[in-house]
């Protein structure tokens, strides 16, 4: 169960905050929810309780994992989709499972496929969202402002 004060990751939404566990009126209807405080877009982000699971929402990883899974980013790319249809499906997929690794291996084929200026449009969104997912964790796991986790990213 999730706890006040915990700091957590939610797939594409980013890491974040527990602020509160409590009830809600909206429209007249009273519900259990929880408050979690995004730390890249400076918001609350209100899920309901009894939809928490929906959420794929983890504990933020610890350094030495976040370290070893930021290693991938220097690695040398396998094997490419060459349809960028299958491509785009296969990297929402890895985004969207919340796994630092996975999120690590799409930011570096498509690191990869832009500085051979082969990246379309699609992909350039997908892109700038992993960077945005793995740069709120590092700026909670961290301490770091944003241009420095993403000068994290970089190196």
């Amino acid at each position: 169960m999730i706890n006040i004060g915990d700091k957590i990751f939610i797939p594409n939404y980013g890491a974040g905050v527990v602020l509160d566990i409590g009830l809600r009126s909206f429209q007249e209807n009273e519900k259990q929810y929880v408050i979690i405080y995004l730390i890249v877009d400076d918001m609350d982000l209100l899920i309901p309780v009894d939809r928490i699971e929906t959420y794929k929402i983890r504990s933020i990883v610890n350094k030495l994992d976040f370290e070893r899974a930021l290693n991938i980013l220097g690695q040398v790319t396998d094997k490419l989709e060459q349809n960028w249809n299958k491509r785009y499906r296969k990297n929402s997929s890895k985004i969207f499972s919340g796994k630092v690794d996975d999120m690590c291996e799409v930011l570096r084929d498509l690191y990869f496929l832009q500085k051979k200026e082969e990246l379309p449009a699609g992909e350039e969104k997908i892109l700038e969202k992993v960077k945005h997912l793995l740069a709120s964790e590092i700026m909670l796991l961290y301490g770091v402002s944003i241009n420095e986790a993403y000068d994290k990213l970089k190196n």
